[in-house]
């Protein structure tokens, strides 16, 4: 149950920063860019949240989201070319 969390959670996340965050840039990667550094971003909110706020089969969903929307609004600022 914790991996099916994990994934739908940063595939979720991921869809959001691409339609708000990147939504007029061209990334490297494209979509699967934003897909890996959400999943990064999940995984470290679990990792550094652990069983504060709200825990769902034992992924911080909280962290995850707010940890995933950071790495991914980095990306855009990194990796990404078009309007600012």
């Amino acid at each position: 149950m914790f991996w099916l969390v994990f994934i739908i959670l940063s595939i979720i996340m991921a869809y959001i920063g691409k339609a708000w965050l990147a939504k007029d840039k061209d990334l490297p990667g494209g979509f699967w860019s934003i897909l890996i550094a959400s999943l990064i971003g999940v995984w470290l909110g679990d990792l550094i949240f652990a069983n504060a706020l709200w825990v769902l089969a034992d992924v911080n969903i909280i962290g995850g989201i707010i940890f995933s929307l950071i790495l991914i609004w980095l990306w855009t600022l990194v990796g990404g070319k078009g309007q600012a």
